[in-house]
C-alpha cells in the first residue's frame, strides 16, 4: 500500500506560485491541469455557448448595445457609441469594441452580440480555477470553476450581450493576478497584470472596475499591514489602469463636453448610486442578501454550511485553504456591501460575487471529498438542492403542459425529466446507504444543471421562448411596409430598443396617450407600434384613417397560478398602425 505522503498533489504544475498547503488526495482522483481546463471548457460550452443565438435580443438593454456596435461599423466611428440617432453615453466603450470583430465576421446577429459575454464567462471560470489551484489544489479549483459555470444568474447573463459578465470576468482575473503577485514569484509582473484588468473593468462598466483594488487592499492590510499593501504597487498600478481606461474618457470629454459628463458621471454613477429620486423601486439595504441566495442556487445552499465549517475548523484548515477562504470572504462581503448601499438595485449588479461564492463552496466540497467535513454538513444542502430540483421539474411540467399547452410527447418535457432524474441521483448518492460519496454527489448536481441549461438553450428556447419576443416579427413588418423617411414610433416603454435594432430605423418613443394622439394626427404617412387596447382608446381621437399592418402577441405566464384549474395567461397584442 502506498504511503500517505506519496499521495500529496503538487499545488500547481503550471508557471506561477507554488504552495506547500495543498490538500491530500488520491492521485487517481486529481486530473491533470490540462484535463481540468478541458473539463471547464466543455462545461462552459454547454452552459454559456450552446444555442447562443436561439433567442432574439432581450429587451431593453441587449438591443441597445448591439445597435450601438452596428452603428460604429456603419458610421466608421469607433469612439462615440450611437443609438437611435443620438450619442449613447450611458456605458463605456469596451463591450462595443469586443463585439465589433464578431459583427464584422457574422453580421449584426444575436450570436455575434453575445459571444464576448460567453467568452468572458469562460475566462471567469478559468480564473476561478486558477485561484483554487494556486492556493489549494487542482481539484478545489476545478470544483469552484464548475460551480461558477452552473450558477443560475451567472449562466443567464453569460448568454446576454451585456457588460455584466465581462466586468465580473475582469474582476476575477484581476484578483487572481494580484493573488499571484502577493503569494508567488514574479510579483511585479502579476501586479501590473492585475492593475491592467482594473483598467479593462473600468472601460467595461465604469466604477465597478475598481472593486478589485478595494478587495485586495483590504486583504493585504489584514494579512500584512502597510507592507502588504505596498506589495500591491498602488501608485504604479493606478498609472497602468489609467493608461488603459483614461484615453477614451478624455476623448469623449473633449468631443462632447458637459453632455457626456452629465450622463456618464452624473446620471449613471452619482444619481444611480446616491440619489433617492433615481427612477425605480426602493428595494432596501438587504435586497441583495436575498438575491444571492436565490440567484446562486443551488450552490448558494452550500455556502452557509461551508462558512460554518470554515469557522469551526479554522485551526485545522490547511494554510492555502485558510488564505483562499479569507480572501474569498472579503471579496464576497465587499461586493455585497458596496451594492447594498446603492440607491438603485437590480439583481445582476452583484454578479462579481459568484466567483467568490464558488471558491468557498469549492474548498468545502474538496475538503468533503477528503473526508474532513462531517457528512451532515454537505448532505443537508444536497437534499435541499434535490428538493429544489423536484420543485423546478414540477413547475416546468405545469408550465409546458398548462401554459404552453404542449402535447404530452413534446421533446420539451426532457427538461423537467432531467431535473427530476437529477434529484433522484443526488439523493441516492448523498444517502448514508450509498456510503460517503460527496464528490459524486457534487458531480451529479453539476451535470444535471449543465444538461438542463443546454437542453433549455438548444431545444426549448428556440421553440417556446420566441413567443415572449414579438419585436422581431413587428420589425420585419416595418422593413416591408415603412418607407425610408416615414416617421416611426413606439407607444409605451416596451419594444423601442429592439425595434431600432431589428428594423434598422430610428424610433421615437411616446410616453403617454396625449403624445400618441398628437403623433398620429400630424400630416403625412406615419407609423406606430402600440398595444391593441391603446389603439381602441385613441381611434376616436385621431381624425384620420388608422390601418393595422401587423400584429404580434406579448405572452407571459403567472407562475404562481399554474396550479389553478385554468391558469391565467397574460397576453396582449402589439400592432403596427399606419396613419395616412
Amino acid at each position: 500500500m502506498r504511503d500517505r505522503a506519496d499521495l500529496r498533489e503538487p499545488a500547481s504544475d503550471l508557471p506561477g506560485p507554488s504552495h506547500s498547503s495543498s490538500s491530500l488526495q488520491p492521485a487517481d482522483t486529481v486530473p491533470s491541469a490540462t484535463t481540468c481546463v478541458l473539463l471547464i471548457a466543455v462545461t462552459c460550452a454547454v452552459t454559456f455557448f450552446a444555442g447562443l443565438g436561439t433567442t432574439a435580443l432581450w429587451e431593453p438593454d441587449e438591443p441597445r448595445f448591439a445597435e450601438a456596435t452596428r452603428q460604429m461599423l456603419l458610421r466608421d466611428d469607433y469612439v462615440t457609441p450611437w443609438f437611435n440617432d443620438h450619442p449613447r453615453f450611458e456605458k463605456p466603450v469596451l463591450l462595443y469594441w469586443l463585439q465589433l470583430p464578431f459583427f464584422a465576421w457574422l453580421g449584426p446577429t444575436e450570436t455575434a452580440a453575445r459571444l464576448p459575454s460567453a467568452m468572458a464567462g469562460l475566462l471567469a471560470a478559468l480564473a476561478t480555477f486558477g485561484l483554487g489551484r494556486d492556493l489549494v489544489s487542482r481539484r478545489a479549483g476545478l470544483l469552484a470553476a464548475i460551480i461558477l459555470a452552473t450558477t443560475f444568474r451567472f449562466v443567464l447573463y453569460a448568454r446576454q450581450g451585456l457588460t455584466d459578465v465581462p466586468v465580473a470576468a475582469a474582476v476575477t482575473l484581476a484578483l487572481w493576478a494580484m493573488s499571484r503577485a502577493l503569494h508567488g514569484s514574479r510579483g511585479r509582473a502579476w501586479a501590473w497584470a492585475a492593475w491592467a484588468f482594473v483598467g479593462i473593468g473600468i472601460l467595461l462598466k465604469g466604477p465597478v472596475g475598481v472593486l478589485p483594488p478595494i478587495i485586495w487592499s483590504a486583504g493585504a492590510v489584514l494579512d500584512g499591514g502597510i507592507a502588504g499593501l505596498r506589495r500591491t504597487r498602488p501608485l504604479g498600478g493606478l498609472l497602468v489602469a489609467a493608461a488603459i481606461s483614461a484615453p477614451w474618457f478624455i476623448a469623449m470629454l473633449l468631443m462632447h463636453g458637459r453632455a457626456f459628463v452629465d450622463v456618464a458621471l452624473g446620471y449613471e454613477v452619482v444619481a444611480r448610486y446616491l440619489s433617492p429620486d433615481f427612477p425605480g423601486r426602493d428595494r432596501g439595504f438587504f435586497y441583495f442578501w436575498g438575491v444571492w441566495l436565490g440567484d446562486g442556487a443551488p450552490w448558494s445552499l452550500f455556502l452557509i454550511p461551508a462558512a460554518w465549517w470554515t469557522i469551526r475548523a479554522r485551526h485545522a484548515l490547511l494554510a492555502g485553504e485558510r488564505r483562499l477562504v479569507h480572501f474569498a470572504g472579503i471579496w464576497f462581503a465587499t461586493v455585497l456591501l458596496v451594492f447594498s448601499v446603492s440607491q438603485y438595485k437590480l439583481p445582476h449588479y452583484i454578479l462579481p460575487i459568484y466567483p467568490a461564492m464558488a471558491l468557498i463552496v469549492g474548498v468545502f466540497a474538496n475538503a468533503a471529498a477528503d473526508g474532513r467535513v462531517r457528512p451532515l454538513l454537505w448532505r443537508v444542502p444536497a437534499y435541499v438542492s434535490a428538493f429544489a430540483l423536484v420543485a423546478c421539474a414540477t413547475l416546468l411540467w405545469l408550465l409546458l403542459a398548462r401554459a404552453f399547452e404542449l402535447p404530452p410527447f413534446s421533446g420539451a418535457y426532457v427538461l423537467p425529466i432531467l431535473f427530476a432524474a437529477g434529484a433522484v441521483i443526488v439523493v441516492a448518492l448523498a444517502s448514508p446507504f450509498a456510503g460517503s460519496r460527496p464528490l459524486a454527489t457534487f458531480a451529479a448536481l453539476a451535470l444535471t444543471l449543465a444538461l438542463a441549461y443546454g437542453t433549455l438553450c438548444v431545444y426549448v428556447a428556440p421553440r417556446e421562448l420566441r413567443r415572449f419576443q414579438p419585436v422581431p416579427e413587428l420589425a420585419a413588418a416595418v422593413r416591408r411596409q415603412v418607407s425610408d423617411g416615414e416617421p416611426l414610433a413606439v407607444a409605451g416603454n416596451y419594444g423601442a430598443p429592439g425595434l431600432v435594432f431589428y428594423a434598422g430605423r430610428a424610433v421615437r418613443q411616446l410616453t403617454d396617450r396625449e403624445e400618441l394622439v398628437a403623433f398620429l394626427s400630424q400630416p403625412g404617412r406615419r407609423h406606430c407600434v402600440m398595444p391593441e387596447a391603446e389603439l381602441e382608446a385613441v381611434a376616436s381621437q385621431v381624425h384620420r384613417p388608422l390601418q393595422v399592418r401587423a400584429g404580434a402577441s406579448v405572452f407571459s405566464v403567472r407562475m404562481r397560478r399554474l396550479l389553478e384549474r385554468e391558469p391565467e395567461r397574460a397576453a396582449r397584442v402589439l400592432v403596427l398602425v399606419t396613419a395616412e
